[in-house]
């Protein structure tokens, strides 16, 4: 089995719409590992051909966690929406529920720490919201 379709095998029923851009950062992220770098892999790659050499199977973990936080990050899986004739149809996507994102996220911080590797901060805003309501200027 390709790599390619071993990490797209992780998310059951929604693995083939993962974009490829997303699957070719991850292959790549074991190299900006963190305290250590670890072995990138190719999404060409053959899995069973590496399944005794630890180094490459702690990238290939690695690789994994890394989408596991882009799909922490997804709203909606590829959405889209065309207008035929004169109908709108809207075509493929996948929900994701904040409680699927909060369990992507614990699963790739959970990966990252077998691995000995820092897991990803969380990009949060805690600012909170600006009332800029008192701010509008009322035409009577």
């Amino acid at each position: 089995m390709t790599v390619e379709n071993w990490l797209r095998g992780q998310f059951q029923g929604i693995g083939t719409q993962i974009e490829a851009s997303v699957l070719e950062a991850a292959v790549l992220s074991p190299v900006f590992a963190r305290p250590v770098k670890l072995r990138a892999v190719s999404l060409s790659d053959e899995v069973e051909d590496y399944l005794d050499d630890d180094f490459y199977l702690k990238g290939l973990n690695y690789a994994l966690s890394t989408v596991y936080y882009s799909m922490s990050a997804a709203i909606t899986g590829g959405t889209k929406s065309e207008k035929r004739g004169n109908r709108q149809i809207s075509i493929g996507g996948y929900p994701l529920t904040t409680k699927d994102r909060e369990a992507f996220r614990a699963l790739g911080d959970k990966l990252r720490r077998e691995l000995g590797a820092d897991i990803d901060e969380s990009e949060a805003d805690t600012g909170g919201m600006f009332d800029a309501s008192s701010l509008r200027r009322r035409r009577l």
